[in-house]
């Protein structure tokens, strides 16, 4: 942010000749700060401002800051707005006069498709003057917007990069395993359910041999009853 505060300050230099007046009187930004700008921006960021409220109190003006113009004016074709400098698509100059009078204005072309009036000026510019400033601002942000692109690109490049060092050590790592470790297992698996089926059978006969006792018992039993009811029907 310092550096791009630094170069619009430069660059108004150019344009005026002379460098933008910082306003110092902590009030005035506060207001500028919260009613203007919308409690978006900070101190540091302001480059320049125009105060137009009557009682020069920050209610209402203008605030070039190092991220979006800032208006609050009802002096200004369109009486309030934030052009962010990186959503501006392009600026266009509407020139026009009515009974002699100079109605001009600067049009801002937002990307969202709203285009924003700009009648007023910073103290000691001019519309064209403003233009050139506010496009200025906008090469900033898109060359910033490049940059963190480029390192966006690098970096999904390095991974690229990376991902055959990661197959390769996948590879080895499989390579490594000892190749019998599956047939090991397997054998395991069989000898454990082997183990299980010879003792659920062996259950098995046993459940069957009480049943074929018990059979046995009853069977016995039923033949002592008939003989002793021989036994008493003989008497």
């Amino acid at each position: 942010m310092d550096n791009m505060k630094k170069l619009l300050i430069e660059k108004y230099e150019e344009i005026t000749g002379f460098e933008p007046i910082e306003e110092d009187y902590m009030p005035r930004i506060r207001k500028m700060l919260s009613t203007i700008c919308k409690g978006r921006y900070t101190k540091g960021q302001i480059v320049d401002s125009n105060d137009t409220s009557i009682f020069s109190n920050g209610a209402s003006g203008m605030v070039f800051t190092t991220e979006a113009l800032c208006v609050k004016d009802k002096g200004n074709s369109t009486s309030q707005f934030i052009a962010r400098f990186k959503d501006i698509r392009y600026c266009s100059m509407d020139e026009d006069s009515f009974l002699g009078v100079d109605i001009s204005a600067l049009k801002l072309h937002m990307r969202s498709g709203a285009v924003y009036r700009l009648s007023t000026t910073l103290d000691g510019m001019d519309l064209e003057q403003m233009q050139e400033w506010i496009e200025y601002a906008m090469q900033l942000h898109n060359q910033d917007e490049e940059a963190e692109d480029g390192q966006s690109c690098d970096s999904d490049s390095n991974d690229e990069a990376d991902a055959p060092e990661r197959d390769s050590e996948d590879a080895e790592d499989k390579k490594d395993t000892p190749q019998g470790t599956g047939n090991v297992v397997s054998s395991l698996i069989n000898s454990v359910k082997s183990i299980t089926d010879s003792i659920i059978s062996k259950f098995e006969a046993d459940d069957e041999t009480d049943y074929e006792d018990e059979s046995d018992t009853d069977l016995e039993d039923e033949d002592d009853d008939y003989d002793d009811d021989a036994s008493e029907e003989l008497d």
